[in-house]
């Protein structure tokens, strides 16, 4: 009896979700009248809003990709911090323009200079990673396309052992997919 009543409310779950799938925008005629959300449905453009790619769902072409990756501007951090500076600010609204534009998905990997130990490197370049993110998406970059990863220390930009150098490994760099 317990096992029957189980699946039944199984298979109502599964039922009731079964319509809920992305909807369609519609636009024009059939937008008169109603209520305050359809006054101006025929000033909205139609987008698949389910996290695909490019402005109408799928994946991004081969030119999209090449714009963005050719486009597309690594972040800088100061020693020891994950904040976003000042001057990255205009970087990332350059970056989140060019991914809203060519619907690219992309990784974000956090790295850091040489200093400290691998665990603290690998934790310091998470942050970085998500703090670039949070604010890709704070200025309307679908969370979805946003992947993020930390290397810490491990995949060094510059080799050298002196604040040039460093100042350079310490970024988020923009793997566009």
């Amino acid at each position: 009896m317990k096992k029957g009543f189980i699946l039944f409310a199984c298979v109502l779950v599964v039922v009731g979700f079964a319509g809920c799938g992305p909807k369609k925008v519609e636009s024009g005629a059939g937008a008169e009248g109603g209520s305050a959300a359809d006054i101006k449905m025929d000033q909205v453009e139609e987008y698949d809003v389910s996290g695909g790619g490019g402005p109408y769902g799928g994946q991004a072409s081969a030119e999209d990709v090449a714009e963005a990756r050719n486009t597309i501007e690594d972040l800088y951090f100061d020693y020891d911090r994950y904040a976003v500076r000042a001057d990255a600010r205009s970087v990332l609204e350059k970056n989140a323009e060019i991914l809203n534009k060519t619907g690219t998905r992309v990784t974000i990997e956090g790295h850091c200079d040489e200093r400290g130990s691998t665990e603290y490197n690998i934790a310091l370049g998470e942050r970085r990673a998500k703090a670039a993110k949070d604010y890709l998406v704070n200025l309307g970059v679908s969370a979805s396309r946003v992947t993020t990863i930390s290397y810490g220390e491990e995949k060094p930009f510059c080799s050298e052992s002196n604040e040039d150098c460093w100042q350079k490994n310490r970024r988020a760099h923009f793997d566009v997919k």
